[in-house]
């Protein structure tokens, strides 16, 4: 029997056996070793290796598992928060409209109605496409609740006007103990 090398390991041939048979056997032997098994066909036999796609199923259960609970908790506290009365309601009214060199200023009247603290105050023009043609120039304003009414002054270009009437919503943004809530109407309309 003559010795035969093999990627490092040194084999020796039977009759009938080929060296690419051995480095088949060798490498099957190697990965048997790494998933603790190699003592015996039998146990090489129990050793498969375990698909990707079901680590990344179980990794993604994992997140939605988590995020659930996440959602549920945000959920809880701003049911709280809005049982305790900690809620803001933001009111806007039309003061009055004017015509000045920038534009049609629109001054606006802003007001906390609930008895939480509204945090991040934002309102702003939209026109009947949906576009924002003017927003406040101070955002993020905090209204306390039962405050006087603070004076917003929201100014649409001549330029960008088409002839009168034009309709615009007021439409606001706020957060408060319950949460942020998303720009929504405010529940005015003002015309040029």
């Amino acid at each position: 029997m003559k010795p035969i090398l093999d990627s490092g390991t040194v084999a020796v041939s039977r009759a009938g056996t080929t060296p690419a048979r051995l480095a088949r056997s060798a490498r099957r032997r190697s990965l048997g070793m790494l998933a603790g098994f190699g003592r015996n066909r039998r146990e090489l036999s129990y050793a498969r290796p375990v698909d990707e796609s079901v680590i990344v199923s179980i990794v993604a259960v994992a997140i939605s598992a988590v995020s659930l609970a996440l959602a549920l908790r945000a959920d809880r506290r701003a049911a709280r928060a809005e049982g305790r009365g900690l809620s803001a309601r933001p009111v806007v009214e039309l003061l009055r409209t004017s015509v000045d060199a920038a534009g049609r200023r629109f001054d606006l009247h802003l007001r906390n109605a609930g008895p939480g603290l509204a945090d991040r105050v934002r309102v702003s023009l939209v026109n009947e496409s949906g576009d924002t043609v003017a927003t406040m120039p101070r955002a993020g304003t905090p209204l306390l609740p039962g405050d006087e009414p603070i004076v917003v002054s929201l100014v649409v270009s001549e330029n960008a006007l088409p002839p009168p009437p034009v309709p615009f919503a007021v439409w606001i943004a706020w957060s408060d103990a319950t949460g942020d809530h998303e720009r929504r109407p405010a529940g005015l309309t003002v015309s040029t």
